[in-house]
């Protein structure tokens, strides 16, 4: 009983630093929301002057078509056909009647053609100072996300926090159907407060899957594993593989340093091709590489250094086995995106972590992992 007691203590603790990390969450996106309009409108501005300048170059292509197919059709008029158009065998007045019939195309479309390159000259200049500008307002807008991530983080930090405990709630009050009427009625209690924590968990949850949702749709992708860094797809695929392939590299290099030689540091540009083909958020295999196995020092299953398919019921025996590191990273990106399991659709690490792993704790960890593999990137 003092211990089931001391648990739902424990439990309320746990909820209390939820909901102020929640209210820093709310307050943190609150900050970023009051300067998005401004930045989104300066994007807008540099989207829009580089339309204008797409448009002009129609126009003045148009009028040069325009001018070249009249020279053309007047070079094959019978008029030119019937003279020479060399200066040395035409008479001065068929020369004369060319250079007029060219100059009066000249001044019909050639007024336009000026005003054309003038608006060009404009545009250019508002091109480059708009996409200065919206250079900056892009670097603004990662720095102003930072806070807001890392709020996020907490909360879901909170959200494994709470998991924890209310399993650790239900262990304590199994076999209390069997016990004293007293304690019974302590372990419904129990098991109700235990329910309504984990409402709490599945709102936090849903709070911050928003925000990851709203971070990619600034990066412009949709339908990817990713949380909260809005990782940019749409980048060529050697420079984002660059970057993330480089600072996973970095990460396990420094893992290395202090916990022992790592077989899969070496295999991060691997994991950030792999992850760009399948949309999923580059940090994720290291990291969960990191929990499961140390990084592929101790893998369940040749070269299993996440342990896919382990289940509880018969770890080993239900864990995957592959031929390689290479083989092993494609088909555990293939799996994240494929899975049935809830894996694909989960909202937040936390909640992917409820699917992954028996241990509420694994979420939480992942995270921590994540963060590392960010500040490596240059």
């Amino acid at each position: 009983m003092e211990g089931l007691v001391t648990l739902e203590a424990r439990l309320d603790e746990e909820l209390g630093e939820l909901e102020t990390a929640k209210a820093n969450f709310d307050a943190a996106r609150a900050g970023i929301a009051r300067g998005a309009s401004a930045r989104d409108a300066v994007l807008g501005a540099g989207k829009d002057a580089a339309e204008r300048m797409e448009e002009l170059d129609r126009r003045r292509l148009g009028v040069l078509a325009r001018i070249r197919m009249v020279q053309e059709e007047l070079m094959q008029s019978e008029k030119f056909g019937a003279v020479a158009l060399m200066a040395g065998t035409s008479g001065v007045a068929d020369v004369e009647f060319r250079h007029e019939l060219l100059e009066r195309l000249v001044i019909a479309e050639g007024k336009k053609i000026r005003q054309t390159l003038s608006d060009q000259r404009r545009l250019r200049i508002e091109l480059v100072l708009d996409e200065a500008s919206a250079c900056h307002a892009r670097r603004d807008a990662c720095e102003a996300m930072e806070p807001a991530n890392k709020a996020a983080y907490q909360v879901e930090r909170g959200c494994a926090c709470v998991r924890q405990c209310v399993k650790d709630v239900w262990l304590a009050i199994e076999g209390v159907s069997d016990a004293h009427l007293t304690l019974e009625k302590a372990g419904d209690a129990a098991l109700f407060h235990a329910d309504a924590a984990l409402a709490a968990v599945a709102d936090a949850e849903r709070l911050v899957g928003a925000w990851y949702d709203e971070v990619d749709a600034h990066a412009g992708v949709r339908d990817a594993v990713s949380f909260g860094e809005g990782m940019d797809f749409s980048l060529p695929e050697d420079e984002f593989v660059e970057a993330w392939g480089s600072a996973i590299e970095a990460f396990y290099a420094s893992r290395a340093s202090t916990s022992g030689a790592m077989p899969l540091q070496g295999f991060g540009h691997e994991m950030a091709l792999s992850a760009y083909r399948h949309h999923v958020d580059p940090r994720l295999c290291a990291a969960v590489s990191i929990v499961e196995s140390g990084g592929g020092q101790t893998c369940i299953r040749p070269f299993n250094a996440w342990g896919w398919g382990a289940a509880d019921s018969d770890p080993y025996g239900l864990a995957v086995e592959w031929g390689s590191f290479e083989e092993a990273i494609e088909a555990w990106h293939k799996g994240m995106v494929t899975s049935t399991s809830g894996l694909a659709t989960a909202p937040t690490v936390s909640a992917l972590g409820a699917v992954y792993c028996s241990s509420p704790a694994w979420g939480a960890t992942v995270i921590e992992q994540m963060e590392l593999i960010s500040g490596f990137v240059r």
